[in-house]
């Protein structure tokens, strides 16, 4: 957002809710509607915005059942803004 000189004001009169402006904060889920939202705002593409990680759960599922994978790190999916 720095990069398209966008900030928390800019996102409000879009119609973010301050609610989800602290989800992003926090690191907390948001919905593909707010993804959506915030790309079209932005002017980017979700893969421009958010990584895809797996979670502790998740590594030692793929670990037991030795299934193959191309990540490594421990969290959810995050939001780079």
């Amino acid at each position: 957002m720095k990069q398209r000189n966008i900030n928390q004001n800019d996102l409000i009169r879009y119609g973010v809710t301050n609610d989800t402006i602290d989800r992003l904060k926090k690191d907390e889920h948001i919905s593909t509607f707010t993804l959506n939202k915030l790309c079209l705002i932005i002017g980017c593409t979700p893969n421009d915005i958010i990584e895809v990680v797996a979670t502790k759960e998740e590594l030692l599922y793929l670990e037991e059942n030795k299934v193959e994978r191309k990540y490594k790190k421990e969290t959810a999916f995050k939001i780079r803004l």
